[in-house]
């Protein structure tokens, strides 16, 4: 029990799943370093900006996972609280969404709910077989230096944008705002 709560602790001041590479690709970017990838940098840049702001020196390799950030003086927190800011915006994009969509508040805001606490699992509720009802993967993906959050947010601000032209596209462009 003591070795769990030891490894449950440090879990939060250590890289985990995939901010190895993530971190990675914005301390190349911090140091100005050629790496290839094949993914689109939008996000990684975003990633690196963030660590540069909070002053992120891209010193730290993030080789392994489980490497302490706190022994190797990494701002960590300024880098997650870029997900962690996308991901509060896309709860009320979601909002937005389903306003411009012509549904009623009730609606949006059970739409923006479903997205802050998470997707209720019917089947689960029927058959009784889990207390837990919520999904919340918005919520782990958005606290991590990972790009989920950054994507989410990016493709529901795309759908807010494309709602709003298909309902403004005759009008002129100066309406928009």
């Amino acid at each position: 029990m003591v070795a769990y709560s030891v490894s449950c602790c440090s879990y939060f001041y250590a890289p985990s799943f995939d901010e190895v590479h993530f971190g990675k690709f914005a301390s190349h970017y911090i140091n100005r370093e050629y790496y290839f990838d094949v993914h689109p940098p939008f996000a990684k840049l975003l990633f690196g900006l963030a660590g540069w702001f909070v002053g992120f020196d891209g010193s730290f390799s993030f080789d392994t996972i489980g490497e302490s950030y706190t022994a190797n003086h990494v701002p960590y927190v300024g880098m997650r609280a870029l997900s962690a800011i996308f991901g509060s915006l896309t709860i009320p994009v979601v909002y937005a969404i389903m306003k411009e969509s012509g549904y009623s508040t009730v609606v949006a805001a059970f739409s923006a709910a479903i997205v802050l606490f998470g997707m209720c699992s019917f089947a689960v509720i029927k058959s009784r077989l889990c207390p837990s009802i919520v999904d919340n993967a918005h919520v782990a993906q958005s606290r991590l230096i990972l790009l989920d959050a950054c994507l989410i947010f990016f493709m529901s601000l795309t759908i807010y944008g494309y709602i709003k032209f298909r309902k403004l596209r005759y009008r002129s462009v100066l309406f928009l705002f």
